[in-house]
């Protein structure tokens, strides 16, 4: 009877556990102007898994350390840029905060990891040497980044922010499989996709056309993230400061699912009366028991 009535216990807190499963969402809201929106509350967000109102448990408009990937691309293709992207990319640390870990992944024929989580000022030295050769792998070094970033981190909040051409001649993995695989992981992505041509002297760049911009808009939307494409110096200076100035702003929501199916659920979030662009993860995906 002891035994029967353990087992009872074991078998209640097992499923406490799982009903109190709470989903957490890193949502940013931007006005028309794509200008953070900062003064929201609890009550103005409206919040649908796969299309059924769920009840915000948990809300903090609070800025949290960063697990911070920085994915840079450092082949062949991006021999004109390169040092645009290092110049970015060193914008982007030197603006992170002390609380913040930045791991850094260059992308070639195959990602190679520079550096292990550590602060971004000690990041900054692993870019100093760095050389456009080789091949192009960009969804092999994302799902690296991930997987890395996914296992490794020791903050909630884990964004990759790339910078690349897109132009991806090496990969073996499929655009379909890295969406899947961003599908566990809660990690969003920010993309600077620098355009294929040269860099004048007065600042602007040659743009091209180029397959890469739907490719890296599934990827920004799939995780909730952004992708911006500067046509100048100074915009992709400015879109370096606009992707820490949007991290710092975002709304951290928390609910319990109010079903318990295993899979792949939608996610939506809307600001009541308000009309405002408001981006989060497309959705998760729950594991069996």
């Amino acid at each position: 009877m002891f035994g029967l009535i353990l087992l009872l216990l074991l078998q209640s807190e097992a499923i406490l556990k799982v009903r109190t499963e709470q989903v957490l969402l890193h949502v940013t809201v931007a006005d028309e102007r794509k200008r953070p929106v900062k003064d929201l509350r609890a009550e103005d967000f409206e919040l649908y898994e796969d299309g059924k109102r769920q009840s915000i448990e948990y809300f903090s408009d609070k800025p949290e350390p960063l697990s911070l990937g920085l994915v840079i691309d450092t082949s062949g293709s991006m021999r004109y840029r390169l040092k645009l992207a290092v110049r970015a990319a060193m914008l982007l640390l030197e603006n992170c905060s002390a609380e913040d870990e930045v791991f850094v992944v260059e992308i070639k024929d195959r990602p190679q990891l520079l550096s292990g989580f550590t602060s971004a000022a000690d990041a900054k030295r692993f870019l100093e040497d760095v050389v456009a050769v080789g091949g192009t792998a960009l969804l092999d070094a994302l799902l690296f980044a991930a997987t890395y970033a996914q296992e490794n981190s020791a903050n909630s909040r884990k964004v990759l922010v790339v910078f690349s051409d897109g132009d991806d001649r090496q990969s073996t993995t499929e655009l379909q499989q890295l969406a899947e695989r961003l599908r566990y992981f809660d990690i969003q992505l920010y993309l600077v996709c620098l355009p294929e041509g040269y860099v004048f002297a007065d600042g602007m760049l040659l743009a091209t056309a180029t397959r890469s911009h739907k490719l890296m808009k599934r990827m920004a939307e799939e995780s909730g993230g952004q992708v911006y494409f500067p046509m100048s110096v100074s915009a992709l200076e400015g879109y370096v400061l606009d992707i820490l100035q949007t991290l710092r702003g975002q709304y951290t929501l928390g609910y319990e699912p109010t079903t318990l199916e295993t899979g792949w659920h939608r996610i939506s979030v809307k600001v009541r009366n308000r009309r405002l662009n408001v981006h989060t993860r497309a959705g998760y995906f729950r594991k069996g028991a």
